[in-house]
């Protein structure tokens, strides 16, 4: 019962775009459910895009009403299947419980400064009252999203989340300890979702510029999968 949430204390960050495409990445080998819990209902809507030749192979999106539904969503996930869980903007119950009943929580940011310390000043105080609730720490990895292409050094990230209690940058431990997972800048990402569609159901461009964009941006969501199920396996 993998449950994988996004989540981040305010929106508009990517937690919708990588959930929509890590779920229909995930769905190639594995049986996935989204669990909507932003009040936009982003994935939700971005889902009703979906053409109709592919809305049989639609994932199941759920939505819940009050706390004892999501409480039962994420206890009752067969032993194979992933939850995908895109957590609202902001602090509430609901996210509290998501963070709680997760295996891994993910916070996508860019790499700002002033970015990474809210995140810092705003985030660690909710995940210490969620683990003492627990009795157990409970941590979050940061994603690196939206990266320009040119961005190498990532140094001063190291040295602010040094910091943080709850807080770990997520890396790429399945290829080599130091590296970092990494989500570059692409407008592919967004253009897919007006379609309704992940970028690995987008069919290849003929295009040899195109399908270069297409193929890198599955790579960076295949890096994604392969990080989060690594941190998996070696928690577990």
């Amino acid at each position: 019962m993998p449950v994988i949430n996004f989540s981040h204390q305010k929106g508009g960050v990517g937690k919708s775009t990588l959930s929509y495409h890590l779920a229909y990445l995930l769905k190639q080998d594995h049986k996935v459910m989204l669990l909507d819990l932003d009040n936009q209902e982003s994935v939700s809507e971005i889902d009703k895009l979906r053409p109709k030749e592919l809305q049989q192979a639609s994932l199941p999106i759920v939505k819940i009403k009050n706390q004892d539904e999501l409480i039962e969503v994420i206890n009752s996930i067969d032993d194979d299947t992933y939850l995908i869980i895109d957590s609202g903007g902001f602090d509430s119950l609901y996210t509290r419980i998501a963070i709680m009943g997760a295996d891994i929580n993910i916070t996508p940011i860019a790499d700002r400064t002033m970015e990474l310390l809210a995140v810092i000043k705003a985030y660690d105080p909710i995940l210490s009252q969620v683990s003492k609730k627990l009795g157990e720490d409970v941590y979050c990895y940061v994603l690196l999203n939206r990266i320009h292409h040119s961005a190498k050094d990532f140094s001063h990230i190291d040295d602010l989340l040094s910091a943080s209690k709850h807080l770990r940058i997520l890396k790429d431990l399945h290829k080599h300890k130091d590296q970092k997972t990494l989500i570059r800048e692409r407008s592919i990402y967004d253009k897919t979702l007006v379609e309704g569609m992940a970028v690995h159901e987008m069919p290849l461009p003929t295009n040899n510029r195109d399908k270069e964009k297409l193929l890198a941006s599955r790579g960076d969501i295949e890096n994604l999968r392969d990080s989060i199920l690594y941190h998996l396996k070696v928690e577990k």
